[in-house]
């Protein structure tokens, strides 16, 4: 689990025991970044937090589609993005996130164990990279909140000009009868069907 205070100055590490110090000062934006949640971090969620209990769930068990709830203080938010496996199939790579006054809470959604865990980090390290770097600079929890999912959406408009650019070469092989083996062209196309509907 990594902890982050953000200032104008840049980013500083920060310590879990700190936690609780760290979020009683409105003028620290804190980022805590959860690579999974194991007993550690449902402590955190549960004890600094205090989270909802069926939000902690969430993030503790593979969420299927995307959601948001509000709730009184904070906003959480279940967003996946996809993630191209081996003969076409397609991973859903969780990312969830709280973002409240002074804060902004990312857990790494379980992760299927052929996936690299670092494909699970992706986006939350280019944010982090930036911040390092000083090419960003959030102020508030939504900016930085608006910076992850920002990249994540960035990565899905990858995903899927890969996804058009096999579609239009099934098109071709269609239009320009290039189909040698029927068999393996029909595994082509619902594999790409499958990316399709995945996204």
């Amino acid at each position: 689990m990594n902890v982050y205070v953000i200032s104008a100055g840049g980013v500083q590490p920060g310590s879990v025991d700190d936690l609780p110090a760290l979020l009683k000062d409105p003028d620290n934006l804190v980022w805590v970044d959860m690579p999974i949640c194991d007993p550690a971090g449902v402590s955190v969620l549960t004890e600094v937090f205090d989270f909802h209990p069926m939000a902690i769930r969430d993030c503790v068990e593979r969420n299927r589609v995307p959601k948001v709830h509000a709730y009184p203080d904070h906003m959480f938010v279940v967003l996946h993005a996809p993630e191209r496996g081996k003969r076409g199939h397609v991973h859903y790579i969780e990312l969830d996130q709280f973002a409240g006054p002074n804060y902004v809470v990312t857990v790494h959604g379980p992760l299927n164990p052929v996936v690299d865990p670092q494909v699970a980090l992706r986006e939350t390290s280019a944010v982090l990279r930036r911040i390092e770097a000083g090419r960003l600079a959030p102020s508030t929890p939504y900016e930085l909140s608006y910076a992850i999912v920002s990249a994540l959406a960035r990565n899905q408009e990858a995903y899927i000009e890969t996804l058009t650019s096999d579609v239009w070469q099934l098109e071709q092989r269609v239009t320009g009868g290039d189909i040698d083996d029927p068999q393996e062209f029909i595994n082509d196309m619902f594999r790409a069907r499958h990316g399709l509907l995945a996204v």
